[in-house]
Order: structure tokens, then C-alpha cells, then sequence
């Protein structure tokens, strides 16, 4: 009865095209067509209504951002096109990183506020902004297999290297062990250049079995981390 059913396409956010041709038969039984073309607009959400919310922004690792680091943010505008959103945060380097993406690093203070900045799918410039907690990274922790305490023999002890890490960080984040100390019972700390304990080998012969080795003031260089590194948290060895 003049009615029917399309699907149409809706893989992606923004102005699309229905076109077709539609064919009637007039009295005569002589077929006349009538082409017909049409735009619709494919919001992200459900429902129209929820424009009025206008702007999201999330901070795709934390409720949080952490200083000296780059914090990436994801930010969009309901039905409008993600690539023409601007993203300001004044005390923080702002960097685009695709369509709606940018990378965050706050750089003092304890919050940051970011601008959000783009027109909705009706043509009206909007603007909101957005507030986060600015946090300091967390000291990373000496680590050797791992582990900052650990059980293991005497005579493994020279064969192995130091590391260090920040345990359940969730940022691209590295350190690379440059020089530590060793330090056994009654006798003087030890300096070593690197990450291998072997230099250490002479000393650690006089562990005997119930004694700790300590693993303290290590030193290291960080990968993605602006900034000297912080104090490194010391590794116990236990000597069965």
C-alpha cells in the first residue's frame, strides 16, 4: 500500500545519502518512475535527546593525570565530526594525537583544567570544561626477577642484573639500572657501575647462609618520564 522498509547506512558518524528510484503504474498501465534522493544524519548515540549532555571527555588511563607525563584523552561531541574538536589546558602541553584524541602533560599545580571546544550536529558552537587531579608519578621500585624481596643462594646472586619499575603502572614508563650498592653483613658497602651484580662476585663470597644482601641507592635513567628519577626503593636478598 505504498509503504516499505530500507536499511540504511549507519557505519559511521555524520551526513549520509538515501537515493532511489520509485516506479508507479498510472491508468494507462504505462510504468512511471520517479527518482527520489535524500540526506539523513547518523548521531553516536541513541537517542537525540542526549545532545543536551553536548560534550564527553575521558581520560583513557585514570580519573587522574600524572605530572611530566603524557596522559592520553579522548573527547567527543555527540553526532558532530570529532576531527574539528579543539582541545586548550593552560600549565599543560596539549598535543593532538588523531580525530578527538590529544595527549595531555600537566606540568604544575594540583589540577588541570582542559577546554573542550566544537559544534554540535546543529551548527552551535559549544564549550565545556573539564577538571582533573594532577598527581606526581610513583617512586619506582628496585626489582631483581621481578621481586623487591626474595629468597635465592649466594652463588646465584652474582649472576644476576638489577631493574627497576613502578609496579601495576599503567604507562608506557622504563628505567634502566646505571649504578646500585651492594651491601652485606660487617662489611662495607660496595659501588657497581651498570646493572650486573658479577662485579660484585668477590664480595658476595663472604655471604653466609641466614644473611641479607641489600640492593640501596640504585640509580637509573628513565624512557617516558620527564625528569630526574625519583629514589629508587632498595631490593633484600635472603640467603637461605
Amino acid at each position: 500500500n505504498g509503504k516499505g522498509y530500507a536499511s540504511l547506512n549507519t557505519s559511521g558518524i555524520g551526513q549520509k545519502t538515501f537515493s532511489g528510484n520509485i516506479t508507479l503504474t498510472d491508468a494507462s498501465g504505462k510504468a512511471q518512475n520517479f527518482p527520489f534522493t535524500h540526506t539523513y544524519n547518523v548521531i553516536a548515540g541513541p537517542q537525540e535527546v542526549k545532545l543536551q549532555k553536548g560534550l564527553l571527555l575521558s581520560a583513557d588511563k585514570m580519573n587522574v593525570m600524572y605530572r611530566g607525563l603524557e596522559n592520553p584523552v579522548s573527547g567527543s561531541i555527540l553526532g558532530a565530526d570529532n576531527s574539528k574538536l579543539s582541545l586548550s589546558a593552560p600549565g599543560a602541553v596539549v598535543r593532538s594525537t588523531g580525530p578527538g584524541k590529544w595527549s595531555v602533560k600537566p606540568q604544575s599545580g594540583n589540577t588541570v583544567k582542559l577546554t573542550l571546544s566544537g559544534t554540535d550536529p546543529y551548527g552551535k558552537s559549544i564549550t565545556q570544561v573539564f577538571e582533573y587531579r594532577i598527581k606526581n608519578v610513583p617512586p619506582p621500585q628496585g626489582q631483581m626477577r621481578g621481586q623487591n624481596v626474595l629468597t635465592m643462594p649466594a652463588t646465584s646472586i652474582p649472576n644476576q642484573t638489577v631493574q627497576a619499575a613502578i609496579p601495576d603502572f599503567d604507562f608506557p614508563v622504563s628505567f634502566t639500572v646505571t649504578e646500585f650498592m651492594v651491601r652485606i653483613p660487617g662489611r662495607a658497602a660496595m659501588l657497581v657501575k651498570g646493572n650486573s651484580l658479577s662485579d660484585a662476585a668477590g664480595l658476595l663470597k663472604n655471604v653466609r647462609p641466614g644473611d641479607d644482601v641489600s640492593i640501596i641507592e640504585i640509580k637509573a635513567t628513565a624512557q617516558g618520564l620527564e625528569g630526574p628519577v625519583k629514589r629508587i626503593t632498595p631490593i633484600i636478598i635472603h640467603v637461605p
